[in-house]
C-alpha cells in the first residue's frame, strides 16, 4: 500500500462532498471525528488550540475524542517547555489509512451505482 502523506491536507477538502456526496450530511460521525483529528496530528506534535480549531471542536468536545484516542492507542501527547503537543501513533496512522481505503471503496461503490442508473 502507498505511504501515507504526512503534509497535513484538510480533511474536508480532501474528501469533500462533490467526490463523496454520502458524507453530504448535517452531523459527523465519531468515526469522521477521529479521522480529522488524526488527520490534523499526523505530522509534527500539534497543540490543542490548533486540533480544536482544524477539527471545529470545543473544549469539551476535544477532551472527549483525545481520550477515547489515547485509550485506544492512537494518539500520544508530549509535554515539554509548557506546552503540550499532540503526535498521532503508528497505530493511528494505520487506522487512518484503512478509514481512507473505507472512503475510496464507498466512493467507487457510489460512483458504480450512480453510472448504473443512467445506464439503465
Amino acid at each position: 500500500m502507498g505511504e501515507l502523506h504526512l503534509s497535513y491536507v484538510p480533511f474536508r477538502e480532501k474528501y469533500s462532498t462533490t467526490n463523496f456526496p454520502f458524507l453530504h450530511k448535517k452531523y459527523r460521525s465519531h468515526i469522521e471525528i477521529m479521522a480529522l483529528i488524526l488527520e490534523s496530528v499526523k505530522g509534527n506534535g500539534v497543540g490543542q488550540a490548533s486540533i480544536m480549531r482544524r477539527v471545529g471542536l470545543n473544549h469539551l468536545q476535544f477532551k472527549k475524542f483525545l481520550k477515547s484516542l489515547g485509550d485506544m492507542g492512537f494518539v500520544e501527547m508530549n509535554s515539554g517547555n509548557d506546552f503540550i503537543s499532540y503526535k498521532a501513533t503508528d497505530k493511528g496512522l494505520d487506522f487512518l489509512r484503512q478509514y481512507y481505503v473505507l472512503l475510496s471503496m464507498l466512493s467507487s461503490a457510489c460512483e458504480r451505482t450512480r453510472l448504473a442508473r443512467v445506464m439503465y
